[in-house]
C-alpha cells in the first residue's frame, strides 16, 4: 500500500480530525513497517527430520552427538530428543542452521532483535553432576547466547527442578536469580513453575509438562528476556543480560536453534513443536510512523481552525 502525501488528504465531515489522522497512521504503519519477518519456522509435520529442504534454501537440520538414544520426528506433529546414555562423551543435539534457513539483509531494520518461540514439554530428566536439558539460541562465533536450560538447581542445600535462564551452555551451575517462576527473596515459586524437588530414583518425575516459550534476543540493548506459559495459563518472565552482545549483522555466521539433551551424558527426553523465529521491527521505525501521524494530525487541526 501506497499513500501519497503529496495530494490533499479528504475525509468525510462527521470523521474526526484525530480520527483521520489515525487511520493515516494505522494506514502508513501498514505500508512502511513491516510485521515481524519470519526466519524460520517448522511444525515438523513431516515423517523425518532431515533432510528438511526450507524455503529452497536446502537443507536446515542436522542432528549430532555420541550418547545412545535418538531425536526424530514422532508421529508427524513434533520433535522428540530422547537420549537415554550416561556416557559423558557428549550430548545429542538437534540443530537448526540460520545461515541456511533464511537470508538476511542487514540494512532493513529489526535485525538487531529476534523472537523466537516454541511448544515444549521436559517428560523426564537425569541429573548427572552437572548437566541441564537446554535449548535456544547459538553462535559460534562467541557472540550471543541465549538458552532456556532445565536441570536440579540447589535451592537452600536440596536439589530442585527449575527452568533457568542463561547466556551460554556454560552455566550449569545456576544461581537462584536466573530461576523462572521464583523469588529467591521471599522463597517462594509463582504458580505453575514449581516442578519438584529433584527424584533421583524416578527420572519421569522431573519434568515440566507442555509449556510454550518466547525467547527474545535484544543484540543491540545486551538483553535476553523470556516469557513462560504453562498449559494452566500461568506466566512466568525472566530478563538477563547479554555476553558478548553484537547487532544482528554480526551474527549471522555460523548462527543455528540448538536443542540439547543433557550435558556431561545424562538422560533426558523432551519434545518440542511450533517453532517460529522472527525478526522484530525495531522501536526507531515506530518512533517514525508515530512522528508522521502526530505531524497529520496537526495538520488536519490547522485544517479546521482555517474551515472555521
Amino acid at each position: 500500500m501506497e499513500i501519497n502525501l503529496t495530494s490533499p488528504l479528504k475525509f468525510p465531515k462527521w470523521l474526526g480530525f484525530a480520527t483521520a489522522a489515525t487511520c493515516i497512521g494505522a494506514a502508513i504503519a501498514g505500508s512502511t513497517l513491516h510485521a515481524a519477518t519470519t526466519i524460520f519456522s517448522d511444525n515438523f509435520e513431516r515423517s523425518a527430520l532431515a533432510p528438511y529442504n526450507y524455503a529452497g534454501k536446502g537443507n536446515v537440520w542436522a542432528t549430532y552427538g555420541t550418547s545412545a538414544g535418538s531425536i526424530g520426528i514422532v508421529d508427524s506433529e513434533y520433535l522428540e530428543v530422547n537420549q537415554t546414555s550416561t556416557d559423558p562423551g557428549g550430548a545429542f543435539a538437534a540443530r537448526a542452521d540460520l545461515q541456511i534457513a533464511a537470508d538476511f539483509d542487514t540494512s532493513q531494520a529489526g535485525q538487531g532483535t529476534m523472537k523466537l518461540t516454541f511448544d515444549l514439554d521436559i517428560s523426564s530428566y537425569q541429573n548427572n553432576t552437572i548437566n541441564t536439558i537446554s535449548v535456544g539460541y547459538y553462535n559460534e562465533a562467541s557472540l550471543t547466547n541465549l538458552f532456556l536450560n532445565f536441570g536440579a538447581i540447589d535451592i537452600e542445600g536440596t536439589q530442585h527442578n527449575a527452568l533457568f535462564l542463561s547466556p551460554g551452555r556454560d552455566s550449569f551451575q545456576a544461581t537462584e536469580s536466573q530461576i523462572i517462576g521464583y523469588d529467591a527473596g521471599t522463597n517462594e515459586w509463582a504458580s505453575g513453575f514449581d516442578f519438584g524437588v529433584y527424584d533421583n530414583s524416578t527420572y519421569s518425575n522431573n519434568g515440566t509438562g507442555s509449556l510454550n516459550v518466547e525467547l527474545i534476543y535484544d543484540t543491540l540493548n545486551g538483553v535476553g528476556s523470556i516469557v513462560v506459559t504453562t498449559a494452566g495459563g500461568d506466566v512466568a518472565t525472566k530478563s538477563i543480560n547479554l555476553e558478548n552482545s553484537g547487532p544482528w549483522s554480526n551474527l549471522t555466521n555460523k548462527a543455528s536453534l540448538r536443542y540439547y539433551g543433557p550435558e556431561n551424558g545424562g538422560t533426558g527426553s523432551y519434545t518440542v513443536d511450533n517453532i517460529n523465529l522472527t525478526a522484530i521491527p525495531e522501536p526507531g521505525q515506530i518512533g517514525m510512523v508515530l512522528g508522521m501521524t502526530s505531524i497529520l494530525i496537526l495538520s488536519l487541526r490547522r485544517k479546521q481552525r482555517h474551515q472555521k
